[in-house]
């Protein structure tokens, strides 16, 4: 049997499941802040103007909240999905990317917020939601493969 560098039983294709997973994660998570921005953008056409520094309020707690929930759950959905990597260190540490992965993937929500206003995050969070569905059958063969 083939081993890693590291001295773990080399099996290619973790690479995929790993890959595959983080995408996965990275799509949730970056569907879910373009979310909490809608509810934030929402909550805004009936308030007034913000008041204090920084602003409290359901605002400033949804896109500060939001944004948080999704770089975790980003972790933690990829966290899951590589269940078959023994490794907790790859596992933890590829977990660790898709939340960074999502931080970058989310940016495009602010051009879309002030070019399409709110239609704009909710077709991000669709294609999110389509991406992730697209993916799952390839996501749960992968689970089942090893």
């Amino acid at each position: 049997m083939q081993t890693s560098i590291s001295g773990e039983p080399a099996e290619p294709h973790h690479v995929g499941i790993a890959f595959r997973a983080m995408l996965f994660g990275t799509l949730m998570g970056a569907g879910l802040v373009a979310l909490a921005l809608w509810g934030a953008r929402t909550v805004q056409l009936g308030g007034a103007a913000p008041a204090g520094t920084p602003p409290a309020g359901p605002v400033f707690n949804l896109v500060v909240g939001g944004t948080l929930a999704g770089l975790g759950l980003a972790v933690a959905v990829a966290w899951s999905l590589m269940r078959p990597l023994r490794s907790a260190y790859r596992r933890g540490g590829l977990a660790i990317v898709a939340g960074f992965a999502t931080f970058l993937v989310m940016l495009p929500t602010v051009l879309l917020d002030h070019l399409l206003g709110r239609a704009g995050l909710l077709s991000f969070a669709a294609a999110c939601a389509i991406g992730c569905a697209l993916l799952a059958r390839r996501v749960a063969a992968g689970m089942r493969q090893t």
